[in-house]
């Protein structure tokens, strides 16, 4: 049995979040103007992530919860903003430290509101086969984005 778009996305939560409290732990370490790899890791799979859901997940409910499929877009668009400034500002500030704590409070809000408000919709509206099938098409889309490295901006 296939894994269906909802556990998918949730694990990729789960992921994120924790590769984000590792970055951010680690902050003080990192040397001014030195790249840190395992961002730019979570920056990509993120973004790849991200477009999955605005390709796949977001459009089969759009038209039931439109509100909330457009709020989680906006959300989107915050934490890609994040990941550029963050992206672009390596150093060992205060005030890089709180650019991360930020990117990570946006993500946990996000993934809380999605989890508690559009999963449940997901859920009662698509169905078991047509959320498998959403998995399938998600994990596709996201290794493609990963794959074109759409991320990370530089």
């Amino acid at each position: 049995m296939a894994q269906d778009i909802l556990e998918i996305i949730k694990s990729d939560h789960e992921k994120t979040i924790s590769d984000l409290r590792q970055i951010v732990s680690r902050a003080g370490e990192v040397s001014k103007g030195k790249r840190n790899e395992e961002f730019d890791r979570m920056h990509l799979d993120l973004t790849g992530h991200m477009t999955a859901e605005e390709t796949i997940f977001y459009p089969a409910l759009e038209s039931e919860i439109r509100e909330q499929i457009s709020h989680a877009r906006e959300e989107h668009e915050d934490i890609r903003s994040h990941l550029k400034d963050i992206g672009r500002s390596w150093s060992e500030t205060s005030e890089f430290t709180q650019k991360l704590q930020k990117l990570e409070e946006t993500i946990n809000h996000h993934v809380e509101e999605e989890e508690e408000k559009i999963f449940s919709t997901a859920r009662e509206s698509l169905g078991q086969d047509r959320l498998e099938e959403m998995g399938r098409q998600f994990e596709q889309e996201k290794q493609k984005t990963v794959r074109q490295g759409l991320a990370p901006a530089r």
